[in-house]
């Protein structure tokens, strides 16, 4: 359930873009490495959807 009580997930309204930049302005070169911790709690936690955000902007860190 969503913050605000309803089902929304929140990472449908992520502008992945503003992520994968966020993401290089803190960490530099280490961004992929920071954004791959992410992707592998989520999925450690089980959370298939917020692992395949994650990985997905691990891919464009990569690229």
């Amino acid at each position: 359930m969503g913050r605000d009580g309803g089902d929304k997930n929140a990472l449908e309204d992520v502008d992945e873009t503003r992520i994968v930049e966020w993401a290089r302005a803190i960490y530099g070169a280490d961004a992929p490495t920071a954004v791959a911790y992410c992707a592998l709690e989520a999925r450690a936690e089980g959370n298939q959807e917020e692992y395949g955000f994650w990985f997905g902007i691990f891919n464009r860190l990569r690229n």
